[in-house]
């Protein structure tokens, strides 16, 4: 009776997950085709005739035709290239059937609402009986020009048309509504590839395969073999794994993240922390001199940086990337005490797999160093544990420390998570009172110590309220406009944030780390990375990206492991003696399944990022070694070029910008802040009353030239020329 229960558990199991697994597959691939409304049907027709994918030009047309599948046609969407900038251009749309002399329907529509990460539909009057009929399609530019234009975009050959079936049209025809649901759910299935179809019944069979495992156990045939025994008494080769393991995920992580290292320059992230820690490493002092809104200390590290290996972008992406593989190497050697070997490098290889930069720009951000900072605590704690030896609790202390003056909010949490780490040992009686109370009291005064050094340093640069105002309440304020207010509601999702999974594993990872520490509630060593884990689950709040969610949950995923691997022995299998071997590879199936959705879409992006076409450039100087889209390498090269014409012409002259982006401000060494606040932001006044108006009577003072953004030029400035860039930064000088 019980086998027959768990096998009916197993069954309905693996249905769940068939339905899940399908039902999200379908809505992820829908929503790319722009296929987001129940009660329409959709059909994408290939280009007939084929397009060559030019730029519209005046008068010039596209004109398409295909056959329509259904009735009630009332929609065509299209991809545009808009060149990466708005276009002023407008266009004609037209539809007819293709043996009518007369247009059904034509309309004017203004390019600068394509967008070349969405289709844009063109809607019309519902054709009721459009079934089976031809129609023709035509695009007519109205005044494009070379640089003012949009074209159809390369990444599509095909283009998509809809058909509407409201739900009062079914109410009142009910006989519709058994062909629309077939219609429907054949579209539906029609999104599922056959990768789609093979990881569904994949992961819907993994319940009867470990179900049958557990029946059958085929690990007892193993056995029998002697060399398997051979190889796990070989103390040589187990040596020499324990070596190569941990210089394998190092380098690893060096090579991988290296490599993603030199694609891309974000003007604003990277410009943000590339452009204080090049004023530095020039003899500007921080706060005083320029800005920044992060950690002191990351801008001292960075600014080392370029001191030795000179004044460009990549050399501060690659300290990045050298503190990337040191993270590897610390979350070996803490996880390492508490997982298997061979689970723990499947979660580094996984740790690795769901970094954002496969899909986003790689950005030597401050978390990155927050990050090591927070493992090399965690690691001296548990170093102390062990030998009872207190130099590595200073060291540990120490090392908390400095993590506000990395990442102020981390910091914060860190430093909270340590002391409730203290106080929830003497809670639960693991540590008697008078060591408590030298933990506490020393880590205390170690911290103490940190923050009054860096503190008595900025007073003797005369820069102490300005730190407070760039590092403090900015954050505040930022965060607070970031979030439209504390609300409530939002940071409480925020915590619980999807991913492309069924079921979040942004959500799982924090979740069973708050479970392990119930199930280990005794485990000091494991205790503080649990408690340092769940403070870092607060970079979730408030910017909810992966990039955040990824800094913020490096320390928690090797604890999802073990907490699978935990689950797995003590509780799915708690009245089975399951073979050890077998428990650690339903461990690594379960946890490669969990991250799979969210790997495979990063490995994705990351082809089509291995594929692009990139350029490298000379000028401006400090973004050599970078590969660069090639129109991202066309503009920054023309910004350069303009600047360096204008000091030729304006030996006297500066170059300002009342963007969010500092990347450009990096391009030429004579630019000269006017202020701290090298940038602008709607914030920027809140700490600064005075910015504003300093800024505009610069302008009027000093006629420098301007790097505008969205057009935000100010009076008695105009435009160079109509070249802009993806983030919309063109430049501007006083009008002649």
């Amino acid at each position: 009776m019980k086998n027959k229960f768990v096998f009916i558990s197993v069954i309905f199991l693996s249905l769940v997950i068939f339905f899940l697994q399908t039902y999200s597959t379908i809505k992820y691939r829908s929503q790319i085709e722009d296929d987001r409304q129940a009660t329409v049907l959709v059909q994408k027709s290939s280009y007939s005739p084929p397009q060559s994918f030019q730029r519209l030009l005046k008068k010039d047309k596209i004109i398409l035709n295909f056959t329509a599948k259904y009735n009630n046609l009332g929609t065509i969407a299209l991809y545009f290239d808009n060149h990466q900038k708005i276009n002023t251009d407008w266009v004609w749309f037209r539809i007819r059937q293709s043996n009518s002399d007369e247009w059904y329907y034509q309309n004017k529509y203004n390019s600068d609402q394509f967008n070349p990460d969405y289709y844009f539909t063109f809607g019309f009057p519902t054709i009721v009986d459009s079934k089976n009929k031809e129609y023709q399609i035509e695009i007519e530019s109205i005044s494009g020009t070379p640089t003012d234009s949009i074209s159809l975009h390369s990444k599509t050959n095909q283009f998509i048309a809809k058909y509407s079936y409201p739900k009062s049209l079914l109410v009142q025809n009910p006989k519709l509504i058994p062909s629309f649901l077939i219609n429907k759910i054949k579209i539906y299935l029609s999104y599922l590839s056959k990768v789609d179809k093979i990881s569904i019944a994949t992961k819907s069979a993994l319940p009867i395969f470990l179900y049958l495992l557990i029946i059958y156990n085929p690990l007892h045939l193993l056995k029998k073999y002697q060399l398997l025994k051979k190889l796990e008494s070989n103390s040589k080769l187990n040596t020499f794994f324990d070596i190569f393991t941990p210089i394998f995920i190092f380098l690893a992580t060096f090579i991988i993240s290296g490599y993603f290292s030199t694609i891309g320059a974000d003007p604003h992230h990277d410009g943000i922390l590339f452009k204080p820690a090049l004023d530095v490493s020039r003899g500007s002092v921080l706060f005083r001199d320029t800005f920044t809104q992060y950690g002191a200390l990351t801008t001292y590290i960075q600014a080392f940086a370029i001191k030795i290996f000179g004044p460009y972008l990549i050399t501060i992406k690659l300290l990045t990337v050298f503190f990337y593989s040191l993270i590897s190497l610390l979350l070996y050697f803490i996880f390492i005490k508490f997982l298997p070997k061979t689970i723990l490098f499947v979660s580094l290889i996984i740790w690795l797999l769901m970094a954002p930069y496969y899909s986003m720009t790689f950005l030597p951000w401050s978390s990155v160093y927050a990050m090591f900072f927070q493992l090399l605590a965690c690691y001296l704690f548990i170093l102390y544990f062990e030998k009872n030896k207190f130099r590595y609790f200073i060291l540990a202390s120490i090392s908390t420390a400095l993590i506000f003056w990395i990442r102020q909010p981390v910091g914060v949490f860190s430093f909270l998570a340590v002391c409730a780490y203290f106080g929830y040992l003497l809670i639960t009686k693991q540590i008697k009172y008078k060591l408590f109370d030298k933990f506490l009291s020393h880590f205390l005064l170690i911290n103490f110590f940190v923050f009054i050094s860096f503190l008595l340093y900025f007073i003797s640069n005369h820069t102490l309220l300005d730190w407070w105002k760039q590092s403090i309440l900015l954050a505040f304020v930022w965060a607070k406009d970031t979030s439209n207010s504390f609300n409530i509601l939002k940071i409480i999702n925020s915590f619980f944030y999807p991913s492309k999974s069924p079921i979040s594993v942004w959500t799982l990872i924090p979740v069973s780390t708050l479970i392990l520490w119930i199930s280990n509630h005794k485990n000091k060593k494991l205790l503080i990375l649990i408690l340092i884990g769940l403070a870092s689950w607060t970079q979730y709040y408030p910017v909810t990206c992966i990039r955040h969610m990824y800094w913020a949950a490096t320390p928690m995923i090797p604890l999802f492991s073990l907490f699978v691997y935990q689950f797995i022995r003590k509780f799915l299998f708690s009245d089975i003696k399951l073979p050890e071997k077998l428990a650690k590879l339903f461990s690594i199936v379960i946890i490669i399944i969990c991250f799979l959705p969210d790997i495979s879409y990063r490995l994705k992006e990351a082809k089509i990022k291995i594929n692009t076409p990139y350029q490298y450039i000379e000028e401006p100087s400090v973004l050599k070694n970078i590969k660069l889209p090639i129109e991202d390498a066309q503009f920054y090269q023309y910004m350069s070029q303009e600047i360096s014409q204008y000091y030729i012409d304006n030996p006297q002259g500066n170059l300002v910008t009342n963007g969010i982006n500092a990347l450009y401000l990096t391009f030429d060494p004579r630019i000269t802040n006017i202020q701290q606040m090298y940038v602008y932001w709607p914030t920027s006044n809140t700490i600064y009353p005075n910015y504003r108006n300093t800024l505009n009577e610069y302008f009027e003072t000093n006629k420098p030239l301007l790097i505008s953004f969205w057009d935000q030029v100010p009076p008695g400035y105009c435009r160079i020329d109509n070249i802009k860039n993806i983030d919309s930064a063109l430049l501007a000088k006083p009008c002649q």
